[in-house]
């Protein structure tokens, strides 16, 4: 009974019973079910456990093939296949689905024991490089559009710009979105050959949203992220650039629009301090009452601002508004780490209610990755999870690029699971939230930047001295 209420219970409340000192000295099992759901599978995997707990072993397979220990996750999975044979079906699915992004293989068995060959199937086999063989494509959900996109682009040995955008369309119809046009029909379906038009709405009595771009060696793709941004039917917003220190021509394709477009402003930086760092200084600058975020190799759909913000005008308990986004790379492939669904969260899209958050929780971690997850898990901590609406649109194009951030085997993920420096850092930071539930203290980041809240790996730490000398010796464009 204890359990099933636990497996039901919202992420800010597992905190809570984390904090329990008689969780944390008698349920063992519990524990480490509740730090699985937290993501926190270097503390799950390091904690001991022989019991027979289904929701437990399962905890533990998820967590090892996070971590790359493909030996210790075969182990739990053999058990949970072996112990478990009469589980019911949809439970065996949820399996496959974690280990989706760590253990395509064995995803791909599991499904293929219980009987399921729909488009999560057929996605597995498509990523695996496996043949498939299907006589007419049936479009049951929007999801299924990517995956004939995807199909089209393999087996198609030039495949036609038109024909990817039919597909990519036909997923934002069912979205009630406009569809894109391709800028250059003969090039390939990418983020920086789509365009779109909508008529905009009266925003001018409405309130400031402030758009923060933050740029680095971005010549490539800042042009239409800025478009994109520029095209939006909430006209009423202003969009701060922020340079980290650019060596290329950002700069000068910035200061172009700008002469176009009295909405953009652009902050130069003297150094390069990471994005979130850069975020915190433009915050300063910020005039709107609500503000967002847009990654310069990201472009927006024309009703990105308009769909965020409306919740937030409509119903003043709501806090922020979030949404999702679809991405793809260079060969109009749409790409996803967890193979299916690919329309994912998106990190970035966060819009929130500037001095509300400001003065309770304070500004982004000073990180070079990351701290967009902990910024979002700390407003919802403080103001709870009725106060966050999802946007379950795909609002936003992100180009998928080898050695990002994102991508990279260092700071981001690879086939083996997570990067220890990006795995570090998330459990560092859910331990800090812990630790402030159980104390009663408050969780928040000040712009003084007198000192770190918690450690961090060296690899991501920014100095806290170079974000103070470049606010000192920053340049602004008006």
């Amino acid at each position: 009974m204890i359990l099933n209420k636990i497996l039901r219970v919202k992420q800010d409340s597992i905190l809570n019973l984390l904090s329990n000192r008689l969780v944390r000295k008698f349920f063992v099992s519990f524990k480490i079910y509740l730090y699985f759901r937290l993501g926190m599978y270097k503390t799950v995997s390091e904690i001991a456990y022989k019991g027979n707990n289904f929701y437990t072993n399962f905890a533990k397979a998820i967590s090892f093939s996070a971590i790359g220990n493909r030996e210790m996750a075969n182990y739990y999975i053999a058990n949970l296949l072996d112990k478990y044979k009469n589980r019911k079906k949809k439970q065996k699915e949820k399996l496959s689905r974690m280990l989706n992004p760590y253990y395509p293989e064995l995803s791909l068995s599991i499904l293929e024991n219980v009987g399921v060959k729909d488009t999560r199937y057929f996605s597995l086999l498509l990523a695996l490089d496996k043949e498939i063989k299907i006589k007419t494509q049936e479009i049951r959900i929007p999801e299924d559009w990517l995956f004939y996109l995807n199909l089209y682009n393999t087996q198609s040995s030039i495949p036609l710009p038109v024909k990817q955008l039919e597909y990519l369309n036909g997923f934002l119809n069912d979205y009630q979105l406009e569809k894109m046009q391709l800028i250059n029909q003969k090039r390939e379906l990418n983020v920086f050959n789509l365009t779109c038009v909508c008529r905009k709405i009266y925003s001018e009595n409405l309130p400031l949203v402030s758009i923060l771009v933050t740029t680095f060696n971005s010549q490539e793709s800042i042009e239409y992220c800025l478009k994109s941004l520029l095209l939006q039917t909430y006209s009423n917003i202003e969009v701060i650039v922020i340079d980290d220190n650019s060596t290329d021509n950002t700069l000068e394709i910035i200061i172009d629009f700008m002469r176009e477009d009295k909405r953009i402003k652009l902050i130069s930086l003297p150094y390069n301090i990471g994005t979130f760092s850069a975020k915190n200084i433009g915050l300063q600058y910020v005039k709107g009452e609500f503000v967002t975020c847009q990654d310069s190799d990201d472009y927006a759909h024309p009703r990105k601002i308009e769909e965020q913000i409306i919740p937030l005008l409509e119903d003043n308990n709501i806090i922020c508004t979030v949404s999702d986004w679809i991405r793809l790379d260079n060969k109009g492939n749409a790409y996803s780490r967890f193979i299916y669904p690919i329309m994912r969260h998106n990190p970035a899209s966060l819009m929130f209610r500037k001095e509300i958050v400001l003065n309770n929780i304070g500004y982004w971690d000073y990180v070079r990755i990351g701290a967009d997850s902990e910024f979002y898990e700390r407003l919802k901590l403080f103001f709870g999870s009725k106060s966050v609406k999802k946007i379950r649109k795909p609002l936003t194009f992100g180009a998928h690029r080898e050695n990002s951030l994102m991508t990279s085997k260092d700071t981001g993920y690879d086939s083996n699971g997570l990067s220890n420096i990006r795995l570090e850092y998330w459990e560092a930071w859910r331990k800090w939230h812990i630790h402030c539930c159980k104390n009663k203290q408050l969780l928040k980041i000040s712009g003084g930047l007198s000192h770190r809240p918690f450690s961090v790996p060296k690899e991501i730490e920014v100095d806290l001295n170079l974000v103070k000398k470049s606010i000192k010796e920053l340049k602004l464009y008006y």
